[in-house]
């Protein structure tokens, strides 16, 4: 996600299509990468203009099937309709709801047992324990979950017993805030030395 992400600002093609280009150097479905898009798309719907999962996907997910050049394939779309489906008319999610949209092994599942969590759950713990608790790529399912509920409802909505048995956690927090600032950063090739620049990259050296 934070290679979309931090291009935030970029009209939503540039943003699918940069998101979308990690998943050319690791799979070959053309489906992994549009997938990819979606989910950046998604979330940074939450975060810019649509307080929940439900609005977010309402807006992003028809301007994504609306783009031929970013075809997504049939198998990735339906998924995505089923996990909303599901999510609408289930009033206590639990792990055969899941188990019916796929395992997670294909991203295409993957990314419909997320959009289901994030959709049915009442609050980021019972999210995150919907997408962790079933038998197929648990850990995938629930980083994708846990992407879309925290740009929702911020860290502050991690359970604090969680967060106190994080190892590394101040790191982990510092290197957030530093992100959310990159795209201020001025590195480059096309940026001049300045201390500025210095201090970025001694911090985060590309090597």
């Amino acid at each position: 996600m934070p290679i979309g992400a931090e291009r935030a600002a970029a009209p939503q093609p540039s943003l699918l299509l940069l998101a979308r280009w990690p998943g050319w150097v690791t799979a070959a479905s053309a489906s992994r990468h549009v997938l990819a898009g979606t989910r950046v798309a998604k979330s940074l719907g939450c975060v810019i203009s649509h307080p929940s999962v439900a609005s977010s996907a309402a807006v992003v997910l028809p301007w994504v099937f609306s783009q031929r050049r970013y075809a997504l394939a049939t198998t990735g779309r339906n998924a995505i309709e089923r996990a909303q489906s599901a999510a609408a008319i289930t009033s206590n999610p639990n792990a055969e709801t899941v188990v019916g949209l796929g395992e997670g092994w294909a991203a295409d599942e993957a990314l419909a047992i997320a959009l289901f969590c994030a959709l049915a759950a009442n609050d980021l713990e019972a999210g995150l324990r919907l997408a962790v608790n079933h038998d197929g790529d648990s850990d995938s399912t629930g980083a994708m979950t846990g992407n879309l509920l925290g740009a929702i409802h911020g860290v502050e909505s991690i359970p604090r017993r969680w967060q106190q048995q994080l190892e590394l956690r101040d790191v982990i927090a510092l290197m957030a805030d530093d992100l959310a600032t990159y795209p201020q950063w001025p590195v480059g090739q096309f940026h001049p030395p300045s201390e500025a620049n210095t201090y970025w990259l001694e911090r985060y050296p590309g090597w």
